[in-house]
């Protein structure tokens, strides 16, 4: 239906018109029926109310004196109004005075049509000396009044219809005959055109806009004719030019054309030499009187230069009002100029130049396609007859070329013979079938330690005793019966499926490493006629590689041994292997899992790895962490199996690694290490404090010497909190590094309390983990620190004090604090909180100390297993030591608070450095 308007303009003219008459119709009708309504039950309701009114008032006595036929007389009169339908009079107690229901409707309760929308209700007060004595209701239809609308409706409608029809008629006549006409006629002339009936003629005589596309059809007839005839003339053209091989000859018949087509007296061509000159190279015709044309044009000069450099072309009607023409003489006559490019794609050939008279050369902006025509045409025959040249010349050195490349050719071929004989590597080609050609390099049998080489199937040669298992081995044969005579993309897809080095086993049990390197060889279609192979014997080559690395890795462990002192690293050693001692017999005597073994094993072994890194121990580092993995699977995979073989070989893997850095110590960096020893000046102290008791006799001097000896003997069993520390703050600029964060500020107070080395060890491993967990989950990054208004590094604070019953270290830092909703909501997560469980920040503070609980969002080799705060309480315990959080300053604040670690440990452990 909707393709019937779209294809004529007349139809869907028309219809949109009509279309606008008929909404306009259409609304003007609807609003006619609610002006009619409108008024209509304004009227009606306004006589119901009157009706109601007169009745109130009719209605007075007889209620009032109990006059029932009165009452009864007076509702039947009221009634005779054929709009009303009902009437009840009910007095101001709610007693029911009188009722009355026209006969059509009587079995309808009153309280009924008070509901049906058709019925109006309307009402009045009965009063008597100004006080209401009952209520008189009036229910009247409106069906008259609608069907006075539906009338007047229908009426507009029938006359709407009428005019619609009459004015569609008129419409649709007068688009038939100023539209659709003209329309015809111009189809009928395109249908004339495209039958090739050229001479058709086409009425333009309309003023309108049809009249102005009839005229464009027109012109477009005209342009065909004369593309047609200009086309004609080309055809002549080209069938004369293919049958000329001199190369004057075909360039003065290109002028001759020129000039017939656009009225000139005469034409010349110019041709780009090797000096970037345009050069004169034929003309037509000859020129009287002893004139010439000019004989050359650089590309800058005149307006054959000019044209040139531009690829357009230009015609000038009036050559005396053109400053870059260069005449023939100065005496010339003004003439008219057409100058054309040669050009040969998007590169200057040369230059047609053509003059004639003023006012008879005929040339316009749709000539242009036939001089470019033109001039593409004597372009390619000119390079047609220059390239015959050299193929003529070509032929007669031909037998001399062949000669000599078949000299050259004799020459590369024994080259490459000397060179496959003596060449240190194996080369050879597979061709159609994968059986290798029959010229190969000589190395080839010294590498495979046979001669049975060629026409050998590749697979074999290569791959039998190999250590390429028998699916890659397959691989390989369906990729090279695949490439063979396939196009060379098919290499370059399949390539990385070749084996490109295994090893090999030969008599005797010797091993060689190969290397291949394969390599398509195409043919003349672009497609692989064979596969050359390289192949490599590398058995040496990655032996010294292999002692290479082992001796850099040697090296590197040199360097790390060397950057720890020999106390640290010996006490690292030991410490470790007490570790793994504790793990070794922890795994052998448990069959099944157990989570306090698990999170025992764990809390060993990421301590161990924590030293390492701290002391910059890499590989130890990387051992450890194998294990340290499989034990937080084994802590968070219900289904990951606790295998005791694998568990004792990844901890001997972890002791070796160990025990590597100690041989290399004590057999490679002995000589360069002092052997540890009582300070010589704690010896010299306490035997001068020996020398002055000798001497004593007064009791304080006596005890004074005494307390000298105690304290020198104390400086040997003790070391200050600076020494203890000592290693780990040196490894905090690493750790700050890795965490992309600002070197801290470290400030340890130590009160001159000096610490006894029988916890030095355990308070390293502590600390250790506490420094660790302040740089990554303390302080903030610079971004955030600098956001915030704080110091972009952050301040890490320590001090230590000691009473009479026990040792104190306080440990805080200026970061953003204790995550404690993060917490909450990981014990939650774990099964450690219930959601409906109330908790106090000291007790979520406490959950930090459960095994397995972190908030970090990622593993790290600097911490996110969930076990640094776990290790602290054990070390601590084991001495009868503790820690705790506490929180100094305000409630937390976007789930962060501030707080403190208080370590303690009894008094024993420490004493004061007087």
């Amino acid at each position: 239906m909707w393709s019937f308007f779209t294809r004529s303009i007349v139809r869907a003219f028309n219809a949109v018109v009509l279309l606008g008459i008929v909404i306009g119709l259409g609304i003007f009708t609807v609003v006619i029926g609610m002006y009619n309504y409108d008024r209509s039950m304004t009227d009606l309701t306004r006589k119901a109310g009157n009706t109601a009114e007169l009745a109130s008032i009719s209605l007075t006595e007889p209620i009032w004196n109990y006059d029932a036929a009165a009452m009864e007389g007076i509702l039947s009169a009221i009634l005779l109004d054929a709009d009303v339908v009902g009437i009840r009079v009910v007095k101001t107690n709610g007693e029911m005075a009188g009722e009355k229901i026209r006969d059509a409707l009587a079995k309808t309760a009153f309280d009924e049509l008070l509901k049906n929308p058709d019925y109006i209700e309307t009402g009045a007060k009965i009063n008597r000396e100004g006080e209401a004595i009952a209520s008189v209701q009036i229910l009247t239809s409106t069906e008259k009044v609608k069907a006075l609308i539906r009338y007047t409706t229908l009426l507009i409608g029938s006359f709407s219809l009428m005019f619609l029809l009459i004015i569609a008629s008129f419409i649709w006549l007068l688009g038939k005959r100023i539209i659709q006409r003209p329309i015809d006629a111009l189809r009928n002339s395109a249908d004339q055109l495209a039958s090739g009936h050229l001479d058709y003629e086409i009425n333009t005589k309309r003023n309108d806009e049809l009249g102005s596309l009839a005229v464009s059809f027109d012109q477009m007839r005209n342009a065909i004719r004369k593309k047609l005839a200009d086309l004609a003339i080309l055809n002549h053209t080209g069938e004369i030019m293919a049958g000329i091989h001199d190369q004057t000859e075909a360039l003065e018949t290109v002028i001759k054309v020129m000039s017939e087509q656009s009225c000139v007296e005469r034409g010349s061509i110019y041709l780009l030499d090797a000096e970037q000159n345009l050069t004169l190279h034929a003309y037509y015709p000859e020129m009287g009187g002893g004139a010439s044309f000019p004989k050359s044009f650089k590309l800058s000069e005149g307006v054959a230069g000019h044209v040139a450099s531009t690829g357009k072309t230009l015609f000038l009607p009036d050559v005396s009002q053109a400053p870059d023409y260069v005449g023939m003489s100065a005496n010339e006559q003004s003439k008219a100029l057409l100058c054309v490019p040669m050009m040969d794609d998007k590169t200057v050939f040369g230059v047609m130049n053509f003059v004639g008279e003023v006012g008879k050369v005929s040339f316009v902006p749709e000539d242009e396609g036939f001089a470019l025509t033109i001039a593409r045409m004597a372009v390619i025959t000119t390079k047609n007859i220059q390239m015959l040249e050299v193929i003529a010349e070509q032929n007669r050195t031909l037998e001399e070329r062949i000669l000599l490349r078949t000299s050259e050719l004799r020459q590369k071929t024994n080259d490459v013979s000397n060179m496959l004989q003596n060449m240190r590597q194996g080369i050879f080609t597979i061709v159609n079938g994968s059986v290798i050609h029959a010229e190969y390099s000589a190395f080839l049998t010294e590498i495979f330690e046979t001669s049975e080489v060629a026409n050998q199937r590749v697979s074999p040669f290569l791959f039998d005793r190999s250590s390429v298992a028998g699916d890659v081995l397959n691989q390989v044969e369906a990729t090279l019966d695949a490439m063979i005579g396939e196009d060379a993309m098919n290499f370059q897809f399949n390539s990385h499926l070749l084996v490109t080095e295994y090893t090999k086993l030969f008599d005797g049990g010797r091993t060689k490493i190969l290397e291949l390197d394969w390599n398509p060889v195409l043919d003349s279609d672009e497609l692989i006629d064979k596969l050359m192979v390289t192949v490599r014997d590398v058995t040496e080559l990655k032996a010294l590689q292999l002692e290479t690395e082992k001796q850099k890795e040697q090296l590197e462990i040199i360097g790390q041994i060397l950057s720890v002192s020999k106390d640290k690293l010996l006490e690292f050693i030991k410490s470790s292997y007490e570790f793994m001692d504790e793990n070794q017999a922890l795994i052998s005597s448990n069959e099944e899992k157990d989570p306090e073994v698990i999170a025992s094993l764990f809390r060993n072994m990421h301590t161990i790895k924590g030293n390492a890194r701290t002391y910059g121990l890499n590989y130890i580092t990387d051992s450890v962490h194998e294990a340290e993995t499989t034990y937080s699977r084994l802590r968070s995979e219900e289904d990951f199996p606790w295998d005791q073989t694998e568990l004792l070989e990844q901890l001997q893997a972890a002791r070796l690694c160990v025990a590597r850095y100690e041989t290399i110590f004590k057999e490679k960096l002995a000589g360069f290490t002092d052997e540890a020893g009582i300070d010589p000046a704690v010896l010299e102290s306490i035997s001068n404090a020996i020398d002055g008791i000798n001497e004593m006799s007064q009791v304080n001097e006596l005890k004074h010497s005494i307390q000298l000896i105690r304290n020198s003997i104390n400086t040997f069993r003790y070391e200050s909190v600076g020494e203890t520390l000592k290693g780990i703050i040196a490894a905090v600029p690493s750790i700050a590094k890795q965490l992309d964060k600002e070197l801290p500020e470290i400030l340890i107070t130590d009160n001159f309390v000096r610490l006894s080395r029988d916890i030095v060890p355990m308070l390293r491993n502590v600390f250790m983990h506490v420094f660790r967990n302040s740089l990554d989950h303390g302080l903030e990054s610079t971004a955030q620190r600098l956001a915030q208004g704080k110091a972009a590094h952050g301040q890490i604070n320590l001090s230590v004090s000691l009473d009479a019953d026990q040792v104190l270290f306080t440990f805080s830092d200026d970061g953003k604090g204790l995550a404690l909703g993060n917490i909450q909501r990981k014990a939650i997560a774990n099964g450690q909180l219930t959601a409906e469980q109330s908790v106090s920040d000291e007790q979520v503070a406490e959950l930090i100390f459960l095994s397995g609980l972190s908030t970090a969002t990622e593993v790290t080799n600097v911490s996110g297993r969930g076990v640094g705060m776990d290790a602290i309480r054990k070390f601590l315990q084991k001495y009868h030591g503790n820690v705790q959080v506490v929180f100094p300053g305000a409630p937390a604040a976007n789930g962060f608070r501030p707080f403190a670690l208080l370590i303690t440990l009894p008094a024993k452990f420490a004493l004061h450095q007087s």
